[in-house]
């Protein structure tokens, strides 16, 4: 005697959809943690490169260019002036150059 309860039997080696979405969520979040990485690297790598980068585009096309003190957003900014010099919270006043932090 056959007695068919209504049950489905699972295709062999097959995969459930709540186990797909499990995969896709965790891809999904890795990809998310990498992007975040990836994006915050910088290609300049030091503050010296940086301003000497600022310094050099102000005086190569002659227009004021701003450079970040820090990677912070509330950092403080240099104008950085065609003809060299800085301005600035973080600039010496007599020599322009940033001022070295305090311990």
């Amino acid at each position: 005697m056959n007695r068919d309860t209504g049950s489905r039997k699972a295709a062999p080696g097959g995969f459930t959809l709540v186990e797909m979405m499990v995969v896709m969520t965790l891809l999904a979040a890795a990809a998310g943690v990498a992007a975040m990485s990836l994006g915050s690297a910088r290609s300049v790598e030091t503050q010296g490169q940086l301003l000497d980068w600022a310094r050099d585009s102000a005086a190569r096309y002659g227009i004021p260019v701003t450079a970040p003190l820090d990677s912070s957003p509330e950092s403080a900014v240099l104008l950085v002036l065609p003809d060299g010099r800085m301005i600035g919270a973080g600039s010496e006043l007599m020599s322009d150059a940033p001022d070295k932090p305090t311990r």
